[in-house]
């Protein structure tokens, strides 16, 4: 752990630790945080932000209060206006001042901050309502320690000699899910704060209170057509929040997801809609896949520029500990695909911002089982989901935003941490008002992708006609089965027809079957590590009966948890 421990601080997020330590319990590693602590009412304040995206960063304070916001508001100069303020500090701090507790419901994007009130004695972290650039706690005794780098804060840990624990229960969540479904982290005293919540910090212990949560029980009286234009315009809006980013900053190209989904089709269709010009489309995928062939029909189509990365040697497997020690084991390492190796490879320094469609499918329809609203033990009996013991679904009203929040706002959003290493990321449909004119509309138009179908096959009947990996009306399910039975033709010219299916993005069991590098690199990895879980005998009991009759998705499962312990204990 030494080692990696060293290599991690050599170059550590940008980012920003609070430190309430009345009793001078904690050492901060000099590798991390050698800098002039903030702060005031018994709280310090670490920073360790760099010079880009000055305009929506800021460290800040007066005689009153202490303040860091970080990440990346789509509505700042909305707000500045709104509020007379010629800049962000100014706004955090008549925020602070005059606005409500939880004023940074205003903001949109993807954020977070703390504001320390030196008067009081407290202070409020918060960040987005999506869980996109989340905050992590520790608070244990009079010793309360927020970051949202995870790492930076088991570093903090172990300098000061503090104890911290394997959670053996949320590597139970993780292995039964791919990722964790609520705030546990695989630190049983470190908590993940939960999307749309803030932690308030003064005296005694730090409460977690929840500012915004999205709610899908009132459905709108409107027609499927009615319904188009509510989500056409509202994702307009959305789209030339993200864009408009790009202008403010004076970058002129615009990096753009583009894969064979309808989610990053309907975003680049806007984006043309709006009028952008020298959008650079990127892509990456398994060779000969939905996802390379459509996703290069489309951007013959918009006329954009397209940079494509062949998946085909799958050699992103090789980077567990890489992934982990970014995402802190909070979903499963493979689940970043090629996004790690296509940015570390392209300038991203001169884009400045990726613009995705990430969660969209999630968002824009529904994983909920049946075209109606069902509980959350019901959604997952029906679902064939078993719930690990302990997980909190108390707060959800439907199955509908239990998976919401937990498979999208806890699970997908993990990838911004390793896309964030290169770039600041976007996503329109990480809109609140997106998102809840989503949520509004009926479950019946929601659930199957009716009205997501309908909304492009009626703005952009062109890009509804090119293959996808989803499977819209009667006319494209012929379109599609032209498509395999082509795809076959093909399988069979190569004879693989009894082989793992590899015309997907990211065909796992294909690439085991028929790659003996990363066959053998993942069982080495495995063996070399499986006796880190031997404290742990229930844990490494599930993780070797995974690792040898899983697929190869669990075998990945398993490795990612291995990478946890030798990297943060």
């Amino acid at each position: 752990m030494g080692e990696n421990f060293k290599e991690r601080t050599k170059n550590p997020m940008q980012t920003w630790l609070l430190l309430k330590d009345p009793c001078s319990k904690v050492t901060l590693p000099t590798e991390l945080w050698d800098l002039p602590a903030n702060g005031g009412g018994g709280f310090k304040l670490f920073t360790n932000l760099n010079g880009a995206y000055e305009k929506d960063r800021a460290v800040c304070g007066d005689e009153r209060y202490s303040a860091v916001q970080d990440g990346m508001l789509l509505n700042r100069v909305e707000l500045q206006q709104k509020h007379d303020c010629d800049d962000l500090c100014s706004l955090v701090l008549r925020l602070a001042r005059d606005g409500s507790p939880d004023f940074f419901n205003e903001f949109r994007g993807i954020f977070n901050g703390v504001v320390i009130d030196k008067a009081a004695g407290s202070a409020r972290v918060y960040h987005c309502h999506f869980g996109g650039n989340p905050v992590f706690y520790y608070a244990q005794g009079d010793v309360v320690i927020a970051s949202p780098d995870f790492g930076a804060i088991v570093a903090v840990l172990r300098q000061s000699k503090l104890p911290y624990s394997f959670d053996e229960a949320a590597a139970d969540v993780f292995l039964a899910f791919r990722f964790m479904l609520d705030g546990r982290t695989h630190v049983k005293e470190i908590r993940r704060l939960a999307p749309g919540s803030f932690l308030m910090c003064g005296e005694g212990a730090p409460v977690e209170k929840r500012y915004f949560m999205f709610d899908n029980r009132d459905a709108a009286d409107v027609s499927e057509s009615e319904a188009v234009k509510i989500l056409d315009e509202s994702f307009t809006n959305a789209v030339r929040r993200c864009l408009e980013k790009n202008t403010e900053y004076g970058i002129t190209r615009h990096l753009v997801d583009l894969s064979g989904g309808f989610d990053s089709r309907i975003l680049n269709c806007t984006v043309s809609k709006l009028g952008y010009k020298n959008i650079v489309n990127v892509c990456y995928s398994q060779g000969d896949s939905i996802d390379q062939h459509a996703s290069l029909q489309m951007a013959r189509l918009l006329k954009n520029e397209y940079i494509y990365k062949t998946l085909d040697d799958a050699s992103f497997l090789y980077d567990v500990d890489e992934i982990v020690r970014v995402n802190f084991g909070l979903a499963d390492y493979s689940a970043s695909t090629g996004a790690n190796h296509l940015l570390k490879y392209l300038a991203a320094s001169r884009f400045g911002f990726e613009h995705t469609g990430l969660i969209g499918d999630t968002i824009t329809g529904t994983l909920n089982p049946v075209p109606r609203h069902v509980g959350v033990e019901e959604g997952l009996r029906l679902q064939g989901r078993e719930l690990p013991p302990g997980a909190d679904i108390g707060i959800y009203p439907n199955y509908d935003l239990f998976v919401l929040y937990t498979d999208g706002f806890f699970g997908m959003t993990n990838s911004m941490f390793v896309r964030r290493q290169y770039l600041e990321v976007t996503s329109p449909f990480l809109d609140v008002e997106f998102t809840s004119a989503c949520l509004s509309m009926p479950m019946e138009y929601r659930y199957n992708h009716v009205v997501y179908r309908r909304w492009i096959r009626e703005k952009y009947p062109e890009a509804f006609k090119i293959p996808s990996t989803r499977c819209a009306n009667p006319g494209e399910r012929i379109r599609h089965f032209a498509w395999s039975q082509a795809q076959k033709v093909l399988r069979r010219r190569a004879n693989h027809e009894k082989r793992p299916n590899r015309y997907f993005m990211n065909p796992f069991e294909h690439w085991y079957a028929t790659n003996g590098d990363i066959r053998r690199f993942i069982r080495e990895y495995y063996e070399a590590r499986k006796d880190l879980l031997a404290p742990y005998p229930q844990t490494l009991e599930k993780a070797e009966r995974l690792f040898q009759d899983g697929t190869v998705v669990s075998k990945l499962k398993v490795l990612t948890l291995l990478s946890v312990l030798e990297n943060f204990f």
